[in-house]
């Protein structure tokens, strides 16, 4: 028996597997809530450039 089908023999990728995707459930941590954190980011230093820009003057 090869190292292949011992690592499907005892699911140890299926486990590895469903273990991040709890871990994604449980930190919260989606593409949606990616992508929400990097627009927000994204605006928030938006803001802050034109803030500066304003007090520059």
């Amino acid at each position: 028996m090869d190292s292949g089908s011992r690592i499907d023999e005892y699911g140890i990728i299926q486990d590895a597997f469903a273990w991040v995707e709890r871990e994604l459930d449980r930190l919260n941590l989606s593409t949606t809530r990616i992508k929400q954190t990097i627009e927000a980011a994204w605006d928030e230093m938006e803001l802050m450039k034109a803030l500066t820009i304003t007090c520059e003057f």
